[in-house]
This record gives C-alpha cells, sequence and structure tokens, in this order.
C-alpha cells in the first residue's frame, strides 16, 4: 500500500508530530512531502520528497503560484505512481485545495485530511462554509478528541462514519542533557527567576483564541504582590497586549520565534505551563510539556482534559475566564511545595506518555488507510 503524505508547514513542531507519526508506520510504503523549512531528522524510513516552499515567499502573489506549482508536481506524481492513499495534514488555498481532492478523486486516489482543528483559530467570514464543503469532500477526516468528532458531526453535519479519533502523540524534542542544562541555568539567570519560585508560562503563539489575554488580566489585577510567583511568556505576539504586565520585574515576555534548544529550556523552568484555551482541538505545546515532565494547567475545552484521565500530570480549570484561571493560579501558589511536587512524580507522566505512544498512533492510522482502500 502507498501512501502520499502530504505537510506543506512541517517545520518546528509539525515536523515533530510528522516524522513521530511516519517512523512509526511499518506496514506501508510512505512518500512524505514536505517544506524547505523541515528542520529536524530526516525520515527513519520511507522516502521524502521537499516540494514546497512557498512559506519563504515574501509576495502573496508568488506564494501562491509556488504553493500551485507544488500540488501540481504531487499530482503529476500521483499519475505516474498511482498512490492509494493521499494524507493532507493542511490546507492554504481553499478553491486550489478543492480542486487537488477533485482531481486526485478522478484518479481512483481516496483522500484524508488531519483537521487538527475544525476551523481556523482565527475564523473569519465564510469560514465555515468553506471547511464543510472541503470535509464532505474527502473519503475520511482524522480528528483528535471524541469530543472534537461529536463538535464537527453537529456544528458542521459531517457524517460521523467519515471522522475517525487518533490521538495527537507526545512532542519529543531530544536535546543533549547537558547542553539543556547548562541552557536554562543561562536563562534562569538572565531572567533573574530564583530556583524555589512557583513560574507559570504560557508557551508558542499568543493570541485571544489560546487566552493569552486572560493571562494578563489575572496577572494585573492579583498576582503582582505574589513575590515567589513568576510569570513566563514565550512565543511569537498575534494581537495581545502585554503593555500592562510587561514592565514588571517578575513578568518575562520573550516575544518571536525562538530556537527549539532555547523553547525546551523555557519549558522546562515552568512549574505549570497555562493553556486557558477558548476553542481547540488538541495542542502540540500540552504534549510537549508532558513529555518534559512539567503539570498542565488546561480548559475544558476540545481535547486538552483527555491526558488528564490517565494520569495525575494537571489540573482542569472548567471554562476559559479570568476568575476561573485566576482562581487556579491562587490555589496552585498558595501551597507551592505541592504544586512543584507533581512534577516529581514522573511515573504519573509516563502513564499518560504510553496512552499517547506514537507507533499506536501509527498502527491505528494505517489501519483506517487499509480500511479505506478495502
Amino acid at each position: 500500500m502507498k501512501i502520499y503524505y502530504i505537510d506543506p508547514q512541517s517545520a518546528n513542531n509539525t515536523a515533530i508530530y510528522d516524522r513521530s507519526l511516519l517512523s512509526g508506520m511499518t506496514q506501508t510504503e510512505v512518500v512524505y512531502y514536505n517544506s524547505v523549512l523541515y528542520n529536524i531528522d530526516p525520515l527513519e524510513r520511507g522516502e521524502t520528497r521537499c516540494v514546497f516552499n512557498y512559506n519563504i515567499c515574501r509576495n502573496v502573489l508568488v506564494k501562491s503560484v509556488s504553493y500551485v506549482r507544488s500540488l501540481l508536481a504531487i499530482l503529476r506524481d500521483a499519475r505516474r505512481e498511482r498512490p492509494d492513499i493521499v494524507h493532507i495534514q493542511w490546507i492554504r488555498i481553499w478553491p486550489i485545495d478543492m480542486l487537488f481532492i477533485f482531481l486526485l478523486h478522478l484518479l481512483k486516489v481516496k483522500v484524508v485530511f488531519t483537521a487538527h482543528n475544525i476551523l481556523p483559530h482565527n475564523e473569519k467570514s465564510g469560514d465555515k462554509f468553506k471547511f464543510t464543503r472541503y470535509y464532505k469532500a474527502l473519503d475520511a477526516v482524522i480528528v483528535h478528541a471524541e469530543r472534537t468528532r461529536d463538535e464537527m458531526a453537529e456544528s458542521l453535519g459531517i457524517d460521523k462514519k467519515k471522522i475517525f479519533v487518533k490521538h495527537h502523540g507526545i512532542i519529543d524534542n531530544s536535546f543533549d542533557a547537558d547542553l539543556l542544562k547548562q541552557r536554562m541555568s543561562e536563562l534562569r539567570s538572565e531572567l533573574g527567576i530564583p530556583a524555589d519560585a512557583l513560574v507559570f508560562s504560557s508557551m508558542g503563539l499568543q493570541n485571544h483564541y489560546k487566552g493569552t489575554d486572560l493571562i494578563v488580566k489575572a496577572w494585573e489585577k492579583d498576582m503582582f504582590e505574589r513575590e515567589d510567583c513568576h510569570l513566563l511568556v514565550v512565543g511569537r505576539n498575534d494581537g495581545i497586549d502585554f503593555s500592562s504586565i510587561a514592565s514588571h520585574p517578575r513578568v518575562h515576555v520573550v516575544s518571536g520565534t525562538v530556537p527549539f534548544l532555547d523553547f525546551e529550556a523555557y519549558l522546562r523552568l515552568s512549574s505549570v505551563v497555562l493553556l486557558p484555551y477558548r476553542k481547540i482541538s488538541q495542542s502540540g505545546v500540552l504534549f510537549s510539556a508532558i513529555q518534559a515532565g512539567i503539570p498542565c494547567l488546561v480548559a475544558d475545552v476540545g481535547g486538552l482534559p483527555e491526558p488528564l484521565q490517565f494520569g495525575n500530570i494537571g489540573w482542569n480549570m472548567g471554562e476559559a475566564t479570568k476568575d476561573n484561571l485566576l482562581s487556579m493560579m491562587q490555589r496552585l501558589s498558595a501551597d507551592i511545595a505541592a504544586t512543584k511536587s507533581l512534577a516529581a512524580h514522573p511515573e504519573e507522566f509516563q502513564k499518560v506518555c504510553e496512552a499517547y505512544s506514537w507507533p499506536s498512533i501509527a498502527a491505528e492510522t494505517e489501519a483506517l488507510y487499509r480500511e479505506l482502500v478495502k
């Protein structure tokens, strides 16, 4: 069985996701179409074809032309090699992506798509119509949580029989232990964070759907006075105003994309990772934190609370509101020793890692491929 696996983005955590999933596939012949931005180790098995370079183009028109050329290259390969399945990870230009599915179906190829989120995070007018049409044109849609499957069926009218739940696996960022420890020490010194402080952190893209504004509001109102608590914000800013807290000596805002090693070091300086998301299917940051043994405070949305049922690795704050977030941070900061002790139980994190292991997720995905071909 020959599979084309297509990820136009395939950089950083998306690249780790792809490699982790594809490395576990032992029953299929995989061709991986990725981007020039792919920045981790190559696949251990299968073939890689780097066809996407739209994401290094500056001009919008040039980006679009580049993206179309990449899809045409894949279609030429598909016409010659006749894969059984094309598995797509992200779409970029809706009319072109719709036409791409249509042409693959003309070649008698089944098309699978992984909906990491049902709709774009910053949803625009017309997105619901576009994505509903796109999902209905597919042979199968993969989501990461049962709740997401139910929501997709109910809100978009997608047939549940074509929606399949395959969990998001643990994001494994492997670094030299001594190098990572040294970088953590350097960053702790640069930021002035004491070793015994309780460090709440928000990692990755900072925007409204992730609830970063709720963190700002909670901190500026009631958390300033806690001298034993620090707030660490790391990642590109997408419309969040940090002006009310940025100058505070125990608030550390690191804007922009940081190197992999620095991201992991900042993550491991954290005591609690904050995930007050307003909407999400699943979060790569959550699984990065679990792999690093860092407890998480999650909102009760999408698949965020699911890992908590496998091990004692964090807390569910309920609905993503400023009051709920603040109440939980006050509770956790009231007994810092007890809060930090959660990270001292690696066996709990190991239970979750086993439940979300990549080999089992890969095997389940291959089973879906076989079912579609049959």
